[in-house]
């Protein structure tokens, strides 16, 4: 195992890979409900409403760049993929037994990274 790199062997994985999408896109609904009262609030400030469409725009674009790699490395042969990105890191979990060195070469090729910008 390399540093950082974490294997998760179970049956229920696909289970867990389906309710952390599910756990995601609720925490995302909530913040973006958050932020459209602070953007439709007249006594915010200027500032504050500028800083929750910046925040918008920023999980806007995580999640789209998320679905993008779990698309690409579906087209590559994973199944079951969640993807989440951070500020510093980007966490992979494939629905996988084992992660052979070729498999591994495919996570690891320009295509996917490229698309992973921190």
């Amino acid at each position: 195992l390399q540093p950082g790199e974490a294997v998760m062997t179970s049956s229920k994985l696909t289970d867990f890979i389906i309710q952390a999408r599910i756990d995601r896109e609720q925490i995302r609904s909530k913040n973006k409900e958050t932020l459209l009262k602070v953007i439709n609030d007249e006594t915010v400030s200027e500032k504050e409403k500028t800083s929750a469409v910046e925040a918008m725009v920023e999980i806007t674009k995580s999640s789209e760049l998320e679905n993008t790699i779990e698309t690409l490395l579906e087209a590559k042969g994973f199944s079951n993929v969640i993807v989440t990105l951070s500020d510093s890191q980007v966490d992979v979990i494939i629905d996988e037994q084992e992660i052979t060195d070729q498999k591994r070469a495919r996570l690891k090729e320009k295509q996917i990274l490229a698309q992973i910008k921190l």
